[in-house]
């Protein structure tokens, strides 16, 4: 029995019954099945990572898990420039070319991973660069600044993590996308927690790295 079929089945009938006539168009089947995907990819990792931020507030203070809300909030201000926008770009025209035009799908795949690690590399190197002033002008946290240049190399991984997904939803790849996103949640929950328990805030800023999709 599949995940779908379990979940379906424990649904209230009218539910399942519109389900199932979704699934009975063209359309409305590659609808449900992407929707279906996504929110379950979407939920489970994100309660996984509830669970771990549950646990490593006990083992940080609440001063050093605040400094941590410092450093993921300017990293993810980052990622919005180093991001560039590429992923809504990939999603649109490899879902549009993908059945028309293979090749050009996959040139423009192609080209928005290649942009995307140039923009977000040059992102990434302006902050390891600028860190000390930021850690001092913008969170006025001099101490930070080893974390935020930690937070830089993250923000590259983000960015690309971002256009690659942005493929695969063009691709409607969306069972992938979920499995991929369930797979790192379970994989980053115990990283998450024991860089907090072993390295204290500079292990849980390494720790984020291993969970891109769920940390911002």
């Amino acid at each position: 029995m599949s995940i779908e079929s379990v979940i379906l089945s424990h649904l209230p009938n009218s539910v399942s019954e519109g389900v199932e006539r979704l699934k009975a168009s063209p359309l409305g089947g590659r609808l449900a099945s992407g929707a279906f995907w996504s929110i379950s990819g979407a939920v489970i990792s994100r309660i996984l990572m509830l669970l771990a931020n549950i646990i490593v507030a006990r083992i940080l203070t609440c001063e050093i898990y605040g400094e941590l809300g410092i450093i993921r909030s300017t990293v993810n201000m980052f990622v919005i420039f180093a991001g560039f926008g590429l992923g809504l770009t990939a999603t649109k025209h490899v879902a549009e070319f993908k059945a028309t035009d293979p090749s050009r799908a996959s040139r423009i795949m192609a080209i928005s991973g290649l942009f995307t690690m140039g923009i977000g590399g040059l992102i990434a190197i302006i902050v390891i660069v600028f860190a000390p002033w930021l850690s001092v002008h913008t969170i006025n946290a001099p101490h930070l600044t080893t974390e935020l240049r930690i937070g830089a190399v993250i923000l590259l991984i983000s960015a690309l993590n971002g256009a690659q997904t942005g493929s695969l939803a063009g691709l409607e790849a969306f069972k992938t996308i979920a499995i991929v996103n369930i797979f790192v949640g379970i994989l980053s929950f115990p990283i998450f927690v024991c860089g907090a328990y072993f390295g204290g805030l500079q292990g849980t800023v390494l720790a984020l790295g291993a969970n891109i999709s769920n940390s911002q």
